[in-house]
């Protein structure tokens, strides 16, 4: 990663979903870099996902307010909706199997 221009890097971070980092130097970029994707793929490796499918996941949940940071360095927390969220998600998906599953 030490080959990568500093642009690479905030390019790299804006994929990760690391904001307000421009002002960072390229030790500091490469140091947040790998500390977001160890986490990212103990979360893959964990529930053996694809890696694709956790990080659309982890961007929809972010975008959604959902998940948060009180600032860049805290860690994730889950915001008090989203139990709600997810049990509004299951029924509809349980609904939407009913529905496929009888018209075959």
């Amino acid at each position: 990663m030490d080959k990568l221009s500093k642009v690479e890097l905030l390019k790299k971070c804006q994929e990760l979903g690391i904001t307000k980092c421009k002002s960072k130097t390229k030790s500091e970029l490469i140091e947040l870099i790998i500390k977001q994707e160890s986490n990212t793929n103990e979360i893959i490796e964990n529930e053996k996902l694809v890696r694709g499918t956790a990080y659309d996941a982890f961007n929809i949940l972010k975008r959604f307010g959902l998940i948060s940071r009180k600032d860049k360095y805290s860690p994730l927390v889950l915001s008090e909706q989203f139990s709600r969220a997810l049990e509004r998600l299951s029924k509809y998906w349980k609904t939407w199997v009913k529905e496929t599953s009888s018209k075959k």
